[in-house]
C-alpha cells in the first residue's frame, strides 16, 4: 500500500494515524515499516496521546521500547502528558501494565535499558544474537516481529544467529521459512556472515550441505584429504605438500631408500653366519 502511494499520515475522526493503530494493537513490524517510510511518531490524537502513550496503555512493551528509541528524546517522551494530564507511567498504572511499569521504573525488564538502542528497536535480532530461541519463537509466533525483518544494517535475525553460530535458532528460522538469501548492507547473506566468523557448522546448514545433527558436530572423515589440506591440523608437523603427494611420489615413498636396502643386506649376512 505504501509503495502504491497511500498517504501514511491520513487521520480518522479520532485523529489517529496508522502509527497510532500499530502502537495500540502492538504491531511492531508495522511500526518499524511506517517509521522507515518517514511516518512521524510524535503526533498526538484528539486526546493528546502520542503513539507511545497508546503502547503503554495496552502494555505492548516491545512497541513501547521501539517508539522510545526512535523519538527525539526518550526521556522527554516519558514525561509527556496527554490532555488528561497523564504520562506513560500514569497510563501503565491505571491499566495495570506491570511490564511497562517495571521498565520505566528502572528494573531493566528483560535485561534491557533505555540506552540499549538495538534492544529497544529490534528485540528479535537481539534474541537471535544471544541464541535465545524461546524468546525468538515468542516474538515471531505472537506477531510482534517478522522473521525476515531487517535492522539498520540490513541484517535479519538469521544474520545475527549465523554470526554467533546458534544452530538451533538457524534450524528454527529455516523451518518457519526465513529467507537465507537476504543480503545486508555489506552484501552478505547469513552464510557469508557465518563464514566470516568461522562457524563451519552454520555454513554447512545454511548452504544445505548437511542436515545438522548436534551429535555429529565434531565428526571428521579421516579419509577426507581435502579437509586437512584446506583447514590443516593444529599441532601437526606435516606440511601441506606432504598431504597432497602425486601418485609417483607416493610410489617412491613406499620404496626403501638405498641406505635401508644396504642395512637389510648386512643384517641378512650376519644372521646367515
Amino acid at each position: 500500500m505504501l509503495r502504491s502511494g497511500v498517504d501514511p499520515s491520513v487521520t480518522d475522526k479520532r485523529e489517529w494515524r496508522p502509527v497510532h493503530y500499530a502502537a495500540f494493537h502492538g504491531r511492531l513490524g508495522c511500526l518499524q515499516l511506517l517509521v522507515k517510510w518517514g511516518c512521524g511518531i510524535e503526533t498526538v490524537d484528539h486526546n493528546g496521546n502520542l503513539p507511545v502513550h497508546l503502547a503503554a496503555m495496552e502494555g505492548h512493551l516491545h512497541c513501547f521500547k521501539f517508539l522510545l528509541s526512535r523519538m527525539n528524546s526518550g526521556t522527554q517522551a516519558l514525561k509527556a502528558f496527554n490532555d488528561n494530564g497523564e504520562n506513560v507511567l500514569d497510563l501503565a498504572q491505571r491499566f495495570f501494565k506491570h511490564n511497562i511499569l517495571q521498565f520505566i521504573q528502572g528494573a531493566k525488564y528483560e535485561g534491557n535499558d533505555l540506552g540499549d538502542q538495538e534492544t529497544l528497536a529490534f528485540p528479535g535480532h537481539v534474541a537471535a544474537f544471544k541464541g535465545d530461541l524461546e524468546m525468538l519463537k515468542k516474538l515471531v509466533e505472537e506477531g510482534v516481529i517478522n522473521f525476515n525483518e531487517r535492522d539498520d544494517t540490513g541484517s535479519t535475525p538469521m544474520h545475527k544467529a549465523a554470526g554467533q553460530g546458534h544452530i538451533e535458532c538457524l534450524q528454527w528460522l529455516i523451518k518457519v521459512g526465513a529467507d537465507s538469501n537476504i543480503t545486508n548492507k555489506a552484501g552478505e547473506t547469513p552464510s557469508d556472515v557465518a563464514k566470516r566468523f568461522a562457524h563451519l557448522a552454520a555454513v554447512k546448514l545454511l548452504e544445505g550441505l548437511q542436515k545438522y545433527d548436534i551429535d555429529d558436530e565434531y565428526d571428521i572423515d579421516e579419509n577426507d584429504l581435502k579437509f586437512f589440506v584446506r583447514h590443516g591440523v593444529e599441532g601437526s608437523t606435516d606440511a601441506k605438500d606432504d598431504l597432497s603427494l602425486s601418485e609417483s611420489d607416493k610410489t617412491d615413498a613406499r620404496r626403501p631408500s638405498k641406505n635401508c636396502r644396504t642395512s637389510w643386506s648386512m643384517n641378512d649376512s650376519v644372521e646367515r653366519n
